[in-house]
């Protein structure tokens, strides 16, 4: 059996269902995915210079082509900073999935912490789900998806 890193199994479903641009403004914590980006070519990365745009941008997309855009958040700051534009894609019912990175968890005290953070999205989205790799120490550590 092949070991994928969650960033190699991300990428890898995103090229299975079809997604050809991938929105976002990254940062450390998305490495990895980054790192993919560059070295294939199904997807194109649209990089804009702010989160909020980014989400934006994916919506207009989303609304224009009717196809469900992805886009790429970095952790924390970069979830809260598109919430507003979050909060409009899900009154306006706009097809959009989204990830946001986030730091290795080593402590169930800071865990706590992270989940309630990416709790505030939940009210703006359909689903909010807390993902990570407790087998692997060379994982990019947990994210959530929206």
């Amino acid at each position: 059996m092949t070991v994928m890193t969650g960033a190699e199994a991300m990428f890898e479903f995103m090229v299975r269902e079809g997604v050809r641009y991938v929105f976002g403004n990254p940062g450390t914590t998305e490495l990895p995915l980054m790192d993919l980006f560059a070295a294939r070519d199904e997807i194109k990365y649209i990089l804009a210079l702010h989160e909020d745009s980014a989400l934006g941008i994916a919506a207009g997309y989303a609304e224009a082509t009717g196809k469900p855009a992805v886009v790429n958040l970095h952790t924390n700051p970069g979830l809260a900073h598109a919430l507003g534009n979050l909060y409009n894609v899900y009154r306006a019912g706009t097809p959009l999935r989204g990830n946001s990175g986030a730091t290795r968890l080593s402590s169930h005290a800071r865990r706590a912490s992270v989940v309630c953070r990416y709790a505030r999205a939940g009210p703006t989205t359909h689903e909010v789900v807390l993902g990570g790799s407790p087998r692997r120490r060379d994982s990019s550590g947990d994210g959530a998806c929206f």
